[in-house]
């Protein structure tokens, strides 16, 4: 059970402590830009499927 409490305790410590290998610009810059990214598609995604094109390909909306 120690086990598990040491393994969250180093990820707590993670998020706290700055990256000994990135800045902290790189990483927020970095995860600025992964945001851009994922919001994109997901947009994507949602204007994709917010279509009748799409509703009708499964459901029984069809003339």
């Amino acid at each position: 059970m120690s086990d598990t409490g040491s393994s969250s305790g180093g990820f707590w410590r993670m998020l706290r402590q700055p990256s000994a290998k990135y800045s902290l610009l790189t990483l927020l810059v970095a995860g600025f830009f992964s945001g851009i990214i994922f919001w994109g598609g997901f947009n994507t995604a949602m204007e994709a499927t917010n279509t009748l094109e799409f509703c009708i390909s499964c459901h029984e909306m069809r003339d």
